[in-house]
């Protein structure tokens, strides 16, 4: 394609096809939707942890004098793990694509179709890893709350458990039939509660437990169609995901499909955010070298005022967004690359805690 670089070309492509990356992010992927996002940096997510050691205020007589055993501090130490990749493919043959082109498909765009159809597959694929995946996995995966909210792993994130007790979660286990409201606020709650001084911002759980707390609370269940989070502000669950949420003690239960089978996720304010490392969408061209590009790719001469705006958006993203790269042709057929890299960084493992019901 004369007249614009490949860089300008990646970058025109995604703000045509990802002009609203969050809601592409947000269809079915619950959990990883609701934490927020910040920019990542470095070789590995360092989260800068602080422990309770603090234990020398005290009442003195007048004009004493300060001894070396009058002075403590916190200890600091540096949760570490390592940075996930992830990508999905899409590809076009040229026979496809000239059908499409004389009007043999009418699904519209077929190029545009299979990039977010790759977009769409590698969303599933990190709401999933957001429970189910393992940072210490070849190649690692995000650091997924099956593990990080489980007293197991003695060392999660190089931090020892066993010298430091408060890198813990709450956790908790009943039988299905001795389920109640009482049981949920004193081992799901609580735990949270004891560490931060707040319940839970809310509690996300699989499609059958949420049934079984809408049976066991009856009809006075209180239906939630929008939650406040400190990560994702105000978050209308209803229109982005189709789901309804319904609260007990104030704190909303969510349902998600990638939920832990058999299991209950209490969330506290800021305890894990999600870092993504990225290059600002403008790194290797120029919001001129952009506007011929997309000009280039769709025949429409956007002003390059509009162009700059977009651009801006685009890096100021509070939301997970992806990255598109138009592939080298090696054949009759264009390839596409989506590719998000990034972690989950849990800053308060005591800010969080999860009921597994048997």
């Amino acid at each position: 394609m004369a007249g614009a670089t490949a860089a300008a070309i990646n970058a025109a492509l995604s703000l045509i096809l990802f002009g609203s990356p969050e809601m592409q992010f947000r269809t079915d992927v619950i959990g990883l939707a609701l934490i927020g996002v910040e920019p990542g940096q470095g070789a590995n997510c360092v989260v800068p942890v602080k422990i309770d050691g603090r234990n020398t205020a005290a009442p003195h007589a007048e004009g004493d004098d300060a001894e070396s055993g009058d002075y403590s501090t916190h200890t600091r130490k540096q949760a570490t793990t390592e940075w996930a990749e992830y990508w999905a493919f899409a590809l076009v043959t040229g026979k496809a694509e000239a059908i499409a082109a004389s009007g043999g498909y009418a699904g519209g765009n077929l190029i545009a179709e299979e990039v977010r159809d790759a977009l769409n597959e590698l969303s599933v694929k990190l709401g999933a890893h957001f429970y189910a995946g393992n940072h210490l996995a070849t190649p690692p995966e995000l650091a997924g709350a099956a593990l990080a909210v489980d007293g197991s792993d003695d060392n999660f994130a190089g931090i020892d458990t066993g010298d430091y007790t408060s890198w813990k979660a709450g956790e908790a286990t009943v039988a299905s039939a001795s389920l109640t409201v009482a049981w949920i606020r004193e081992n799901l709650f609580r735990p949270v509660k004891n560490a931060t001084g707040r319940n839970p911002e809310y509690v996300t759980t699989t499609g059958a437990l949420m049934d079984q707390l809408k049976a066991l609370i009856g009809a006075n269940a209180e239906v939630v169609t929008t939650i406040t989070t400190s990560g994702g502000g105000k978050v209308e669950i209803a229109q982005d995901f189709g789901a309804t949420a319904i609260r007990i003690d104030g704190v909303p239960f969510v349902e998600d499909r990638h939920c832990t089978a058999g299991t209950m996720y209490a969330w506290g304010r800021d305890a894990v955010k999600f870092r993504q490392l990225r290059k600002p969408l403008d790194a290797d061209a120029t919001p001129a070298e952009i506007q011929q590009a997309i000009l280039q790719l769709t025949n429409q001469d956007i002003p390059l005022s509009m162009v700059e705006t977009m651009i801006r958006a685009m890096n100021g993203a509070t939301t997970i967004v992806p990255t598109i790269e138009a592939l080298a042709k090696t054949g009759d057929s264009r390839k596409f690359m989506i590719g998000v890299k990034g972690q989950l960084a849990w800053k308060r493992r005591n800010a969080l805690a999860k009921a597994v019901i048997t």
